[in-house]
C-alpha cells in the first residue's frame, strides 16, 4: 500500500473497508469503499485492492465470479517512544 503517512487523520489508527468482485479471470472489479476512517486511507485501500490480482475461479470446469468480497485493512501510526533526559 502507498505511503499513509501523508494521511491525516485524528485517529492514531487507520482503517478502511472495502468490498469488490473477483472476475473469472482474477481481475479485481467494482472496488468500492464501505468505510474509513480517513478518505485518504480510503482511497489507498481502494488503489491497493484495484491494483491485486487473484488467481482464475473455477467451479465444476466452468468460470466463476465472485460477488461482494470484502477485505479490511488496518494501520496503527508509528509513535515515536517517549525519550527522557540522562540522569546523572
Amino acid at each position: 500500500m502507498a505511503n499513509v503517512q501523508e494521511c491525516p487523520s485524528a485517529s492514531n489508527t487507520y482503517f478502511a473497508e472495502v468490498m469488490f468482485d473477483i472476475a473469472p479471470d482474477g481481475a479485481v472489479e467494482n472496488a468500492r469503499l464501505v468505510r474509513s476512517n480517513s478518505d485518504c486511507f480510503g482511497q489507498k485501500a481502494l488503489d491497493a485492492i484495484r491494483s491485486t490480482e487473484y488467481a482464475g475461479f473455477e467451479k465444476d470446469g466452468q468460470p466463476v465470479r465472485y460477488t461482494n468480497m470484502t477485505r479490511s485493512y488496518q494501520i496503527k501510526r508509528f509513535q515515536r517512544p517517549l525519550t527522557l533526559p540522562a540522569r546523572d
